[in-house]
């Protein structure tokens, strides 16, 4: 009888145990930046592709097998672009011009984590705010901005030859409180909410908009040691990145000149953005043939935001 009273006390505090586990999140709180990044327009090119199951010939079959080959071509160059943007700000800063004994702290400062999860049509990049080993948060942030912004950039140059090989990216991007689950990896936050809802509502165009709350953490400077100067200038110079759109939004400005500083002047950047400009450009006049105002608009958003900004890029009109 004592033996069964004793297997069930252990049975019960194994039970507590787990229902404790179940109920704390496996990490702490803190507080998270994420980015929802869509590709615009790519529902319809999911309504081409929404047939009945089954074929009366194997014609048929390959001609929905071919159907199927651009969204998923488009998704997976986007993914790839995503991920080898972020790969290249990993990368070891080279900090030969920074005194030897300053050297380990400095190059902690460039150590960051940004997270990826892929949706069928979108993209969610986060990273935290919280200083922990191997990852200082605003290096996280300035990460994660430059990859949206050289991700917009490139995906728009891809369609220069072929205007039907691309489509803009739209987003949204804000921060929340949050942790990331295990051994699910997923980080459990509104701020995947407030990204989507700005992506979805506030957007509209082939644009990135930030939310009130990022914004607000930006504007909030303080301290003067060594760190906290470091921390400040990539502050300043991510508010640098944004700018305030016609309709009040602040929107992220990627090709302007912060980004394109923090890209580097290149020959190669100038031809990413030249043919970017030649995608638009062929784009806005093959919807302008087809009469959808709804395109139109977002592509005459486009044009009368590049135009002004391709000087410095060294691309002509």
């Amino acid at each position: 009888m004592s033996r069964r009273r004793d297997q069930r006390k252990k049975w019960m505090k194994r039970k507590r145990g787990s229902q404790k586990e179940d109920s704390q999140p496996e990490q702490r709180m803190s507080s998270w930046v994420v980015s929802y990044l869509d590709i615009l327009g790519y529902r319809s090119l999911l309504h081409k592709i929404d047939l009945p199951p089954d074929f009366e010939t194997e014609e048929q079959r390959r001609v929905v097998e071919q159907a199927f080959i651009p969204p998923i071509r488009l998704r997976r160059r986007l993914i790839t672009l995503v991920r080898r943007s972020i790969e290249g700000l990993s990368e070891p800063a080279n900090l030969d011009h920074i005194p030897r004994e300053s050297r380990k702290i400095v190059a902690d400062w460039h150590k960051a984590k940004v997270m990826r999860w892929d949706g069928p049509d979108n993209i969610v990049l986060a990273t935290s705010l919280e200083n922990r080993p191997g990852h200082f948060p605003i290096r996280g942030l300035y990460n994660l901005i430059v990859t949206v912004a050289s991700t917009m950039i490139i995906q728009l140059s891809l369609g220069a030859d072929d205007p039907n090989q691309t489509l803009p990216v739209r987003g949204g991007i804000d921060l929340a409180i949050g942790t990331v689950l295990q051994p699910e990896n997923f980080l459990y936050s509104a701020a995947y909410l407030r990204a989507y809802c700005i992506e979805c509502q506030k957007a509209i165009y082939p644009r990135t908009v930030a939310g009130e709350r990022l914004m607000d953490y930006l504007n909030h400077l303080s301290g003067d040691s060594m760190e906290i100067r470091y921390h400040n200038t990539l502050v300043t110079r991510i508010r640098s990145m944004f700018f305030q759109d016609m309709d009040g939004s602040i929107v992220l400005d990627f090709l302007g000149d912060a980004v394109r500083e923090s890209l580097g002047q290149s020959r190669d950047g100038t031809n990413l953005v030249a043919n970017a400009w030649n995608y638009v450009k062929a784009a806005y006049a093959a919807h302008r043939e087809s009469g959808d105002e709804r395109l139109i608009a977002k592509y005459e958003w486009l044009i009368d935001y590049m135009k002004p900004r391709l000087r410095s890029w060294r691309v002509e009109e």
